[in-house]
């Protein structure tokens, strides 16, 4: 099970949208923790669930601010127990029974200011259910020790630290780890930028026994937020591997001037058997795929590759307390864009979608009858001179193939 959590700066643009979902499912979590929605109304929730395609639990903020949200995978196999939303859309709380276990499964977005923070922090201990594996994640708007988790001017930290006390009690009475603590006790780490402010805001508390089956702990940059995703892998042993989907040919590709000269040699060849029956032909065409495909994922893969090269540039300079801020936003940018790209070819493919289902069936209905019409071989010139009836086109077209 991979669990995400991500602060998003607000949902309700729709490029936007589509940079997070398509994030989401390139990382494949299975249940993604999400703060400052800006979601304040059901029917931008409907929307935005009609995109992502799963289930979505809210709880709602106002348009400018606050909102969390707990969303899964889409046909995940899970039974949702109980949801309970609080706090000015600032804490949701899920319970929910994976195969026989069950999760309370709680998204947290603290105050600012910490006159807020304090008595919030206060009353989250209303929303955790300690009969059930609890996993709590979000952004809590503190920080814990100014030497691993900040970088800045700043030099008084009295009130960035508040309610990391609350925090730890919290954590002491329902038997909760800061996952990525845990695991980096002494490695500095930061989730949020802000100007020349680095800071680690971004937490993920996992009950102890569910820790024990975390595989990996990760922080990933994304070019849609100031905030990167924390990330966590807990292993499932009754998971089972699935096999190959479908594979479809991105058309865009066959703009590639390698494709094109592999497709031309393997065409020349081909040109050059004797034989030219219908095993030929089928030989050539799994010649065609199988080249595609290579070419379609070397693509894919320096595509990949980028963006992984990006995301560790990013890495490494907010751990570099020399870092230049303005070098760090031009890289995020240039990461953003890696994904405005590839949400650029979904939007032309799901709108092509969307205008097969907007056309009415009797235009189509008309349209491939005529098109058949057009394709229809009503006469056939052979050596032996015009054909016109159907039998002597169909017989003429055997022979010639």
């Amino acid at each position: 099970m991979k669990i995400a959590s991500i602060n998003v700066r607000g949902l309700n643009d729709y490029k936007k949208q589509q940079k997070f979902i398509l994030f989401c499912k390139m990382q494949n979590f299975d249940a993604v923790f999400v703060q400052e929605t800006h979601i304040d109304t059901d029917v931008k929730a409907r929307r935005f669930e009609q995109l992502w395609g799963g289930r979505v639990y809210w709880s709602y903020g106002s348009n400018y601010s606050a909102g969390v949200a707990i969303l899964f995978k889409p046909h995940a196999r899970l039974e949702i127990l109980s949801t309970i939303s609080g706090e000015n859309g600032r804490v949701l709380s899920v319970g929910v029974k994976i195969k026989d276990t069950l999760y309370n499964f709680i998204s947290v977005y603290a105050p600012c200011k910490w006159k807020e923070r304090v008595p919030f922090l206060e009353v989250l201990s209303r929303y955790i259910d300690k009969s059930a594996m609890v996993v709590m994640a979000g952004d809590f708007n503190f920080i814990k020790d100014p030497v691993i988790d900040y970088r800045g001017p700043a030099t008084s930290f009295t009130v960035p630290m508040q309610g990391s006390e609350i925090i730890d009690k919290l954590c002491t009475k329902y038997n909760l780890v800061d996952a990525y603590r845990a695991r980096y006790p002494d490695r500095a780490n930061f989730t949020c930028i802000a100007r020349q402010t680095f800071s680690r805001l971004d937490r993920i508390f996992v009950a102890s026994s569910l820790y024990n089956g975390v595989s990996s702990i990760s922080v990933i940059p994304v070019g849609f937020s100031d905030h990167s995703s924390i990330i966590i892998q807990c292993s499932d042993p009754g998971e089972t591997a699935k096999g190959p989907g479908y594979w479809k040919c991105n058309v865009s590709i066959l703009s590639d001037a390698d494709l094109s000269a592999d497709i031309r040699r393997h065409a020349e060849l081909a040109a050059g058997e004797a034989d030219k029956n219908a095993a030929w032909w089928e030989k050539l065409k799994n010649t065609f795929r199988s080249t595609i495909r290579l070419h379609s994922v070397r693509l894919a893969n320096i595509r990949k590759s980028k963006m992984r090269s990006l995301e560790g540039q990013i890495s490494r300079m907010m751990d570099d307390p020399r870092a230049d801020s303005v070098r760090l936003a031009l890289l995020k940018s240039e990461l953003d864009e890696c994904l405005s790209y590839i949400v650029k070819g979904d939007a032309v493919r799901a709108r092509l979608e969307s205008l097969q289902e907007e056309i009415p069936k009797s235009f189509l209905n008309q349209l491939e009858r005529s098109g058949g019409a057009r394709k229809r071989m009503d006469r056939l010139t052979t050596e032996y001179g015009l054909v016109t009836d159907q039998p002597s086109i169909m017989k003429e077209a055997v022979r010639y193939y």
